[in-house]
């Protein structure tokens, strides 16, 4: 793959966005951090993971199926159909969501005796988990259209606006988690209506189609599955850690993650927002041995790039973890500096994972990875729960890296294998 003048433009614009991403993390980590006690953030972290569940069980899985046909649709002048039929297949499951997660919320809080504070938060994160995928659908079709300056636009705005919001209600109403989850809820409204606005132009003329939402719905069935477990592993650990220690564990925790897994977070998303409109490009309909080998070698090219980059940042983790806690947190949690090279090492190799597994939507055979993903993610549940009993926050950190190392062998293994299929499939 050459680059152009029209690639570097496109590059920078990806990289205009993620570096205010990049800020808009740090700052919102070192304003909460310094505004929140560990309790507090440790409500607020728990609370976002209803966030993270539509993200990866529902709204992720979705976005993963129109994005996918956004330029089959395009070539063949459809895709305000597509775009139209997304969007009332989200509907449904935003509707259907809220309601399952805040009756379970209600229920939950009568027989568990939860405090009033965690249950406000957690319906407020369960509306927030709703109104957010209305601002990443339309980000996810911009970046396979390619219009890289409105992506870049509306995703710093949107870092950046929301844990302000959130430091102002705090400043204004009192230290609470709750108050934090409504200022980001205004924030994500806003944002999600200005997304909007640009979908409907995108979706104008178009008719929702049931057969092409059914077949967005059996395309999204496997992300569907292992992304639930997935939350279960990227949520559970905050769970667990809550149910055993305190709110307060939970808050260093998840300080402690955000802070070690930013880097990689956002190099993975950054090289992915770039490169992966161009191979499914590309690959097309992943039937041809040149174009599947063509596509196949430059996503070898990003693994190897993200899998370095993991190795070098744990060991200046491992070298400067003290100092770069102190400089992205509030003094309250100096406490797990310890925990940093690994976490970030472990980060790393999620990231190839998911790197890895971006094979099988090229090839449309994301339902390979099925088997292989949900028993990585099972285990490492396990493994968290056992280890956070014998041995506490120590236990979850090695239960992470652990769990992360058993996920990118069995992503990796199934890749190599899928690839080798194609291969010899598109020879015939």
């Amino acid at each position: 793959m050459r680059l152009t003048k029209s690639h570097l433009k496109e590059l920078s614009w990806i990289a205009a966005g993620q570096v205010a991403t990049f800020v808009g993390g740090v700052a919102g980590i070192k304003v909460l951090t310094s505004l929140l006690d560990p309790g507090q953030y440790g409500i607020l972290a728990l609370a976002l993971t209803f966030a993270t569940l539509s993200q990866q069980a529902w709204s992720g899985p979705l976005q993963q199926a129109v994005n996918r046909n956004v330029a089959p649709f395009m070539q063949t002048g459809r895709l305000p159909v597509l775009i139209a039929t997304g969007t009332f297949v989200y509907l449904r499951m935003a509707v259907g969501q809220g309601i399952i997660l805040s009756c379970g919320i209600l229920s939950a809080g009568f027989f568990l005796h939860l405090s009033v504070d965690l249950q406000a938060a957690l319906l407020l994160g369960v509306l927030l988990a709703a109104i957010q995928p209305a601002f990443e659908l339309p980000q996810g079709v911009y970046v396979q259209l390619r219009q890289r300056r409105m992506v870049a636009i509306f995703q710093g705005v949107a870092a950046l606006v929301r844990p302000m919001a959130a430091a102002v209600l705090i400043i204004n109403c009192g230290a609470n988690a709750v108050w934090a989850m409504m200022g980001m809820l205004i924030a994500m409204l806003a944002m999600a209506g200005a997304q909007g606005r640009q979908m409907i132009s995108l979706a104008r003329g178009g008719e929702h189609s049931k057969d092409i939402g059914w077949s967005l719905v059996r395309f999204a069935a496997p992300y569907l599955a292992w992304g639930t477990l997935s939350w279960g592993v990227t949520a559970g650990d905050r769970w667990i850690l809550g149910a055993t220690n305190s709110a307060e564990v939970v808050g260093l925790y998840v300080v402690a993650i955000q802070v070690s897994t930013i880097v990689p977070r956002l190099a993975s998303q950054m090289i992915s927002s770039f490169v992966l409109p161009i191979l499914n490009e590309i690959a097309g309909f992943g039937t041809e041995e040149h174009k599947i080998r063509r596509a196949m070698f430059v996503n070898s090219l990003i693994i190897a790039g993200v899998g370095a980059l993991g190795v070098i940042g744990a060991l200046i983790m491992g070298m400067f973890g003290m100092p770069l806690l102190a400089l992205l947190a509030g003094p309250s949690y100096d406490s797990v500096a310890f925990a940093l090279p690994w976490l970030f090492a472990g980060s790393a190799m999620y990231e190839v994972a998911y790197l890895c597994f971006n094979i099988g939507p090229l090839l449309y055979r994301p339902q390979a990875f099925m088997i292989p993903r949900m028993a990585a993610y099972g285990v490492t549940l396990c493994l968290m729960g056992l280890f956070t009993v014998c041995w506490g926050l120590d236990g979850m950190v090695a239960a992470y890296v652990i769990g992360a190392t058993i996920q990118l062998g069995a992503t990796a293994f199934t890749a190599v294998r899928l690839y080798k299929d194609a291969i010899i499939s598109g020879k015939q």
